[in-house]
């Protein structure tokens, strides 16, 4: 089997996110191990956009940004579909409440979702309904948290997990679809 490929587009470079991309980096190795390579590919906060280098692994071009939040989520995923980015998991870092309208639109797009963000409690019945059906149809996961008493560290752990989650359904897919 093949080294598979994973892409993160981290929202938000505060501590929960800085922790979760040292974690990540610190992981790296063992991901190999298990034929996984899990890439940072895009860090985006809310002015500037970190670019991993295409010819240097864990290096990143920073891009700065000035438009309104749909239109920059607009073109974070038309980036990623031009960059043909495989296994993408969108994570959501921010204390914002801006970028949880976007769940939606990143699954249907083929995006899987974590969320650490407190806010996404604040979505609407019907918001949480068209996530669910989304994740449904599109066949992606989505991850939030539920506990919004714990700290930061816990935090970047619990989203940490989700992507060893998300990697193990991965793997599984990829067994299956070989074995068939």
């Amino acid at each position: 089997m093949s080294v598979q490929k994973i892409n993160i587009v981290l929202f938000g470079s505060g501590k929960v996110g800085s922790r979760l991309v040292n974690q990540i980096l610190k992981s790296q190795p063992l991901f190999l191990e298990e034929e996984k390579d899990i890439r940072i590919s895009l860090v985006v906060n809310s002015s500037l956009v970190f670019i991993e280098s295409e010819s240097n692994k864990n290096a990143w071009d920073v891009t700065f940004i000035k438009s309104f939040e749909k239109e920059r989520v607009a073109n974070i995923v038309s980036y990623i579909h031009e960059k043909e980015f495989t296994h993408t998991i969108i994570i959501d870092t921010t204390k914002s409440s801006d970028l949880i309208h976007n769940y939606a639109y990143f699954i249907q797009n083929g995006f899987d979702v974590i969320s650490v963000n407190g806010d996404v409690e604040k979505l609407s019945q019907k918001q949480s309904d068209e996530i669910k059906i989304s994740s449904e149809v599109y066949g992606k996961e989505f991850f939030k948290l539920d506990n919004l008493l714990i700290t930061s560290e816990q935090d970047s752990e619990i989203a940490f997990r989700n992507i060893l989650k998300i990697s193990q359904n991965l793997t599984q897919d990829v067994l299956v679809k070989q074995a068939i």
